[in-house]
C-alpha cells in the first residue's frame, strides 16, 4: 500500500490515522527509551553489589586483595596469620589490598587469611571466608657464579692456599775436616675444584733452597774401641757397711752420680776412643743398714713396752702382760706374771738367735746381751657401799604453824664423800631441809670403789623429805574486811583496809579487788571451809563521776539597747571550797578561737561578745565605719548570733545552746539597720535569671528557634540486598517491550 496514493472517501479515516502514526510512534519511542534507561540503571545498581576477593602466595610474599565489598550498613574485617604469628587484624570498608613479605624466601611458610563481611556473616554467599596454604620456597641463588654448576650457600668459592713442606737432609760426614753439609729442601702442592669441593693435587719434587755445615760427632767418626772394667760392690752386713770400688782404664774414665742410696757409675770414652760393651752400672746403696733393716735381717732384738694391768674391780690383784719379741727371751722376778700383790717387779730380757744388740732401749737398763726393767704394781681398790635415809617434818607443839626441818642422814663410810642437792641442783645442808625431792650423790675417794646397794645406783640415790602428817597452821582469829567510799569527784574516794596485822598482809590487786595473804602459821577459811593462805575480797569500782553544775535561768537578755548573757548556777551537793568567783564561761566558736571569760561568780550577767554598753554602742556582727554601722558578718563575734554553744566550768561542768536576741529585740542590732546577709544594692523581689529552654545537642551560639535536630540522612544500601530495585528494572524493561510491540501492531 502506498502512503501518497489518493483514496475514496471511505478511506479518509484510515488516511488520517496513518497521518497521525508518526506522532504516536515518536511518543512510543520516547517512552521505550525512558523505560530502557531506567532498567539499565537498576541493573547497574544491582551489578554494583558483586564482591571480589583474591588471596595468593609466592615464594616471597602473600598478597590479599578485596574489592567491591559493602561499606555502608556494617563493618568488614580481615585477619592475616603467617607461620602462627598474626600480621594483620583490621577493619576495612569497600576494599583492602596488602602484601606480606616472607622473612626467608628459601623455606616454606604457612599462612591463613580470614575475611568477615558484615552482609554475609555466615559465609553463605562466599564473601565471608577463611583460606589457608603453604608457600613454595624459592630456589637459593648460586653461591659461586665463577665455579661450574650451581653451588649452595656456604660454599667456599676461593681455592685454599698452597700446601708447603720443609725438611733438612744431612750429607755424608767429612771426618777429615770434621764437617757435615746439611741441605734445606721444600715442596708444594695446589688445590683444584672437582665439581663438589677443593681437592689437593700431587706434591712437587723436593728442591734445595739453602745449605749449611755442622761439626761431626764421635758417632759420625768413631775412634779406637775399648771396654770398661765393671766396678766391684760388697753389700752391707750386721757388722760391716757396704763397699764400692772402681778405677779408670785406657781410653775411658768413670763419672759417679746419684745419692748414696742409689749411686750410679757411667764410663766415658776419651777423645779418639769408642767404648763398647756395658758403660752404665748401678744403682748401688752405699749406706749401712738402719736399725729397722738390722731387725729385718736378724741382727737386733727389739725391746717392747710392758703393760701393767690394775683390775677395775675392787679387791682384785694386778698383773703384767707377758712381753713377746723375736730374738729376745723375757723373765720376771718371782716367776709369775699374774695375781701380783702391791710392790716392784724386775723383768729381764736376754738376746738369742744370733742377735747382737737391742733396739727400743728407752726405759731399759742394757748390760751386754741382757736388759732389765723395774715395774710397779699398785694395791687393789677397796670396795665400799653408801647408805642414806630421811627424816620428815613434824609440828612444833604450842606454836601456830611451827614445824621442824626435815633431814637426810648419810652413813659415814671410810672412802666415801656425800653431796645432797635440791630439785634446782643446788647443794643444800642435809640437816635442815624443806619438804621436797633431793638427790644424794656418793663419790669414792682414791683407792676405793663404790658398789651399788642400799638404794644407790651408780653412786646416786633420790630421797623425798615429807611435810608434817598434820596441818600445823591455825585459823586467823580475825576475818579480813574492807570499806569503800565513792563520793562525787575523787577527792574523798577511798578503799580502806588493814594492810599489815599479826595474821596477814594485804595489797590492792586491781581496781575492784584486794588480796589478803595469811602470815606463816595462819590460814583463812575459804569456800566450803577449805584452808587457804590467800583471800581475795571484791568491791565496787570507784566511778570518778563528774557532778554537773546545777543550772537555773540561763539565756540572752536585753538591758536597754545592750545584749547580755544572764545566768544563775549552783554547785552540786557536797562540793566545797570553790571560792567566790570560780566560774569560767566559754563561747564555743565552730570555726575559730573561742571567747573565754574567767573568775566570774556563779550568778550574774555578762556583756555579750562584740557588744558595748558605752558609747559608741556596738553589737556583734556590726562595725562602725565613718559614723555608720556596717554589717560585717561573722566578724566582731557575729558568729555568736545564731545557736551558739556556751560552756560553764568550775570543774563541775554545764553547757547549753543559746540564741542571740531575735531581730525584733531592741538590743539585737543598731537602729535603722539593713537585714543581715542581704547583698548591697539589691532591688527587692528580683526574679531569678532562668535561661531559655533549647533542644538538646544545640550547637553553641545558635539563636533560639533556629536549630532543628537532624533527620536520619543515611543513604540507601547499594549492596547485594537491593533485590527490589533489580526487580523494578526488569518490570520497566518488560513494559517498554510491550509498548513497542503494541505500537507496531497499531501501525
Amino acid at each position: 500500500m502506498s502512503w501518497g496514493t489518493e483514496s475514496t472517501p471511505s478511506s479518509s479515516t484510515s488516511t488520517n490515522a496513518r497521518r497521525n502514526h508518526p506522532v504516536r510512534r515518536g511518543v512510543i519511542r520516547v517512552a521505550v527509551l525512558l523505560l530502557v534507561t531506567l532498567g539499565l540503571v537498576a541493573g547497574t545498581g544491582s551489578a554494583a553489589s558483586a564482591h571480589t576477593k583474591s588471596v595468593s602466595a609466592t615464594c616471597a610474599k602473600l598478597s590479599v586483595n578485596l574489592t567491591n565489598y559493602q561499606s555502608s550498613g556494617g563493618q568488614n574485617r580481615v585477619t592475616v596469620t603467617v607461620d602462627g604469628a598474626q600480621k594483620a587484624d583490621t577493619a576495612f570498608g569497600s576494599s583492602y589490598s596488602q602484601y606480606f613479605a616472607f622473612a626467608d624466601e628459601t623455606v616454606a611458610h604457612s599462612w591463613t587469611v580470614s575475611v568477615t563481611a558484615w552482609d554475609d556473616p555466615n559465609g553463605e554467599k562466599g564473601w565471608t571466608f577463611t583460606k589457608s596454604g603453604t608457600s613454595a620456597p624459592c630456589a637459593p641463588p648460586d653461591a659461586c657464579p665463577k665455579l661450574p654448576g650451581t653451588q649452595p650457600p656456604g660454599t667456599n668459592c676461593t681455592a685454599p692456599h698452597d700446601d708447603y713442606e720443609k725438611r733438612e737432609v744431612r750429607g755424608t760426614p767429612d771426618c777429615e775436616h770434621e764437617k757435615i753439609i746439611v741441605e734445606k729442601q721444600k715442596r708444594t702442592r695446589t688445590y683444584t675444584w672437582d665439581g663438589d669441593s677443593w681437592e689437593p693435587g700431587p706434591w712437587s719434587e723436593w728442591t734445595t733452597y739453602s745449605t749449611y755445615k755442622i761439626h761431626t760427632t764421635p758417632e759420625d767418626c768413631p775412634g779406637k774401641e775399648v771396654t770398661a772394667t765393671a766396678p766391684a760392690y760388697t753389700p752391707p752386713s750386721c757388722t760391716d757397711a757396704p763397699h764400692l770400688t772402681y778405677s779408670a782404664g785406657e781410653g775411658y774414665h768413670w763419672v759417679a752420680s746419684g745419692p748414696d742410696t742409689a749411686r750410679v757409675l757411667d764410663a766415658v770414652a776419651e777423645d779418639g776412643y769408642v767404648l763398647v760393651g756395658q758403660t752404665h752400672y748401678g744403682p748401688y746403696d752405699l749406706t749401712a743398714w738402719t736399725l729397722a733393716e738390722k731387725i729385718q735381717h736378724g741382727c737386733v732384738g727389739q725391746l717392747v713396752d710392758i703393760t701393767v694391768h690394775q683390775s677395775t674391780a675392787c679387791d682384785t690383784l694386778g698383773s703384767i702382760d707377758i712381753p713377746v719379741s723375736a730374738l729376745i727371751t723375757f723373765t720376771i722376778a718371782g716367776g709369775s706374771w699374774t695375781n701380783l700383790a702391791a710392790g716392784d717387779y724386775v723383768v729381764t730380757a736376754t738376746l738369742n738367735g744370733g742377735a747382737l744388740e737391742f733396739a727400743n732401749t728407752a726405759g731399759w737398763t742394757i748390760s751386754g746381751p741382757t736388759a732389765t726393767r723395774t715395774l710397779h704394781v699398785d694395791a687393789p681398790l677397796t670396795c665400799v657401799t653408801p647408805s642414806a635415809s630421811t627424816s620428815p617434818q613434824v609440828c612444833i607443839p604450842e606454836q601456830p604453824g611451827g614445824v621442824t626441818t626435815g633431814a637426810i642422814t648419810t652413813v659415814a663410810v671410810t672412802g666415801i664423800v656425800y653431796t645432797v642437792r635440791n630439785a634446782a641442783n643446788e647443794v643444800v645442808d642435809p640437816a635442815a631441809l624443806a619438804p621436797g625431792t633431793y638427790t644424794v650423790t656418793a663419790v669414792a675417794l682414791a683407792g676405793y670403789q663404790l658398789l651399788d646397794g642400799n638404794g644407790f645406783v651408780g653412786g646416786v640415790l633420790t630421797l623425798t623429805v615429807l611435810p608434817p602428817e598434820e596441818d600445823c597452821t591455825t585459823e586467823a582469829p580475825v576475818k579480813p574486811t574492807l570499806t569503800v567510799v565513792d563520793e562525787c569527784y575523787t577527792a574523798n574516794d577511798a578503799v580502806t583496809f588493814e594492810a599489815n596485822t599479826t595474821y596477814w598482809t594485804a595489797a590492792i590487786t586491781d581496781s575492784t579487788h584486794v588480796t589478803f595473804t595469811a602470815k606463816a602459821g595462819y590460814f583463812f577459811l575459804g569456800d566450803g571451809g577449805a584452808h587457804v593462805t590467800q583471800l581475795v575480797l571484791a568491791h565496787a569500782l570507784l566511778t570518778d563521776e563528774q557532778c554537773p553544775l546545777v543550772p537555773g535561768d540561763v539565756g540572752a537578755k536585753c538591758v536597754g539597747s545592750v545584749p547580755y548573757l544572764a545566768y544563775d548556777l549552783a554547785l552540786p551537793a557536797g562540793f566545797e571550797g570553790a571560792g567566790p568567783t570560780p566560774l569560767t564561761i566559754t563561747f564555743v566558736n565552730p570555726n575559730g578561737a573561742n571567747y573565754v571569760v574567767s573568775n566570774l561568780p556563779l550568778s550574774g550577767q555578762l556583756l555579750w561578745p562584740g557588744a558595748s554598753a558605752t558609747e559608741p554602742l556596738m553589737w556583734p556582727g556590726w562595725d562602725l565605719v565613718n559614723g555608720e554601722y556596717v554589717d560585717v558578718g561573722d566578724d566582731n563575734f557575729g558568729w555568736t548570733r545564731d545557736g551558739i554553744t556556751v560552756e560553764f566550768d568550775v570543774n563541775p561542768h554545764y553547757q547549753t545552746t543559746l540564741n542571740y536576741p531575735p531581730e525584733s529585740a531592741v538590743c539585737a542590732n543598731p537602729p535603722a539597720r539593713t537585714p543581715p546577709n542581704t547583698p548591697p544594692n539589691t532591688p527587692p523581689n528580683t526574679p531569678p535569671n532562668t535561661p531559655p529552654n533549647t533542644p538538646p545537642n544545640t550547637p553553641p551560639n545558635t539563636p533560639p528557634g533556629v536549630y532543628r535536630p537532624p533527620t536520619n540522612s543515611d543513604l540507601p544500601n547499594t549492596g547485594g540486598p537491593n533485590g527490589g530495585l533489580a526487580g523494578l528494572g526488569a518490570l520497566l524493561l518488560l513494559g517498554g517491550v510491550a509498548l513497542i510491540r503494541r505500537g507496531f501492531r497499531s501501525a
